[in-house]
């Protein structure tokens, strides 16, 4: 993607070419677990700026939470009410027209199952997304949705976003553009790749983005949530609900979102054995001396996570990945698989064998320096971290194994590991650094031009999310975004 391409609004195409514009317009948002409780807030604002809002929630415990909240039933559609029809696990017709148009999207259906992280469980997920691909498609047409809003987790939020693109709509994603981390953009479809663009930027934008550069420089930059997960919690007292509501209400079942109640205590006390196992085996080296031999830096994902399983699912097996680096990279170099902090439980203590088993591998300490290693490294991977962002804008060499927004800020950017050879990975740390990369601070000050102040999170993970001014901030952002869809209808219009 160039920063010269307004490609953020200009594919897009209104669904209904007779009823583009009536002086109110429809918009979706997803009601998601705790953050539907953010999204409503900000609908509220929306609601009185003019916006008629719908909602697509996974659960009646959502939905009959918006409705006690003032919200028209007949504004919400609950994917929970058709339970019954996917349940019965019926076999799906290889020409249902309702995953048809879901692939339309570009991307197939088993690929969606295998995204979510509970769905890919259930026998009867095929139906599952038939169901709901019928009945939100429906649902976008019938009250004429321009935008809908939501996450990119479960498989509710990716069918939505793919029925919108195969539609004509827009999916929209309200997600931390990362650096800084206190501001969002929206971000276009189910993934990570494609921030909706405004405007181009100015002066103001490239002053704030040489004062970011430079507090990433002097390691004084540290986003926001890294600090609120940087944590282990054993036990939140939110949990004692969700079991009561989960295994005494009916108002739970149907919520694809939810593991169930047998499956999700199994998870967390086994992340407690797997802690106190890591613990004990201590398995990272922690007196490392930097830079001995050359290295590639490789930081991993906590998993189950939308970072991974949604924005790099082809490489989401953490280990051959790993694997793969290891078969190219030449004799004497070394691979250091650093773990992430919020991920220690996560993984069994077999995990980080395997690991260690392969060719050149060292495991490096969760809380070792970051950017130490990352300038002592000959190259930064990780399948979609933030880690290669920051490595990009400081002048280091750096990938993703998946495509993303700030691909232009990095040298070489996405590559594909699998298909890497020897001679490929030669060739590929012999580019000069500067080869096909955009200067960071114009890159931010794009970046800065396509964002707005505020933290899109939940009230669980990050309660200053629902604070009156960030509420007052996102909605801001909302709004201009709306004002931008709506003025780029008009013959001669300004959005500036």
């Amino acid at each position: 993607m160039s920063i010269d391409d307004r490609s953020g609004f200009d594919r897009w195409s209104p669904g209904r070419a007779h009823d583009r514009w009536r002086g109110i317009m429809n918009v979706c948002l997803l009601a998601n677990n705790y953050r539907t409780l953010l999204f409503e807030k900000i609908a509220r604002g929306l609601e009185k700026n003019g916006t008629r809002v719908f909602w697509i929630a996974s659960s009646r415990r959502w939905a009959d939470t918006l409705i006690g909240i003032g919200t028209p039933a007949d504004r919400i559609l609950c994917l929970a009410d058709f339970k019954d029809e996917w349940k019965q696990g019926r076999a799906s017709d290889p020409a249902d027209p309702s995953l048809t148009l879901l692939e339309a999207g570009g991307v197939g259906a088993n690929e969606v199952i295998m995204m979510d992280r509970e769905l890919r469980y259930q026998p009867y997920a095929k139906a599952y997304l038939a169901v709901i691909a019928r009945e939100i498609s429906r649902f976008l047409e019938a009250h004429d949705i321009r935008a809908a809003f939501g996450e990119q987790t479960w498989a509710f939020e990716v069918a939505t976003a793919l029925l919108c693109k195969a539609l004509g709509r827009l999916y929209l994603a309200p997600f931390t553009v990362r650096v800084p981390a206190d501001r969002f953009g929206f971000f276009i479809g189910h993934n990570n790749v494609e921030l909706f663009e405004f405007r181009k930027p100015d002066r103001a934008d490239r002053e704030a983005a040489e004062g970011i550069l430079e507090q990433l420089k002097g390691r004084s930059y540290r986003p926001y949530y890294f600090h609120i997960n940087n944590k282990i919690q054993f036990f939140r007292r939110h949990w004692l609900g969700e079991i009561a509501l989960q295994l005494s209400s009916k108002v739970s079942a149907g919520d694809e979102t939810l593991p169930p109640f047998t499956r999700r205590a199994k998870w967390r006390l086994k992340r407690i054995v797997n802690t106190y196992r890591t613990r004990w085996q201590k398995p990272f080296e922690r007196d490392l001396v930097v830079g001995e031999r050359p290295f590639v830096l490789v930081t991993l994902h906590m998993q189950p996570e939308s970072s991974i399983d949604v924005m790099a699912p082809r490489k989401a097996d953490q280990l051959d990945n790993i694997r793969a680096l290891s078969r190219v990279i030449p004799h004497g170099w070394e691979i250091y698989a650093k773990e992430h902090s919020n991920a220690i439980g996560f993984r069994p203590p077999q995990f980080y064998d395997e690991l260690r088993q392969i060719p050149a591998v060292r495991l490096i300490d969760p809380y070792a320096d970051t950017f130490q290693l990352m300038e002592a490294s000959q190259l930064v991977l990780s399948p979609s971290g933030t880690v290669c962002f920051e490595a990009g804008l400081l002048g280091r060499k750096s990938a993703t194994f998946a495509p993303m927004f700030f691909d232009p800020v990095m040298t070489p950017g996405t590559i594909d590991l699998p298909s890497l050879s020897r001679a490929d990975f030669d060739r590929l740390m012999e580019r000069n650094d500067t080869r096909g990369r955009i200067d960071p601070v114009s890159f931010l000050a794009w970046v800065q031009a396509q964002s707005f102040p505020g933290r899109a999170g939940d009230l669980r993970s990050d309660p200053a999310t629902m604070a009156e001014g960030n509420i007052a901030a996102l909605t801001d952002g909302f709004m201009t975004l709306l004002h931008a869809l709506d003025a780029r209808e008009q013959p001669n219009a300004s959005v500036a």
